[in-house]
């Protein structure tokens, strides 16, 4: 699995970053957003686990 190679894998990890961004400049007021993305960084971090070891 390479994000440079597979555009999924790029435009989720894109997304997360841009989204990690906006939370650290302040972007979002409501703390539940912090909460929001631990938990798509899990689900998108369980993804590409399984992706591996099936080798996808």
């Amino acid at each position: 699995m390479d994000p440079f190679v597979d555009s999924l894998i790029a435009e989720q990890l894109a997304a997360l970053a841009h989204w990690r961004e906006q939370l650290d400049d302040g972007y979002h007021l409501d703390p539940r957003m912090e909460l929001a993305f631990g938990h798509e960084l899990r689900t998108v971090a369980t993804w590409l686990q399984q992706a591996a070891r099936r080798g996808r």
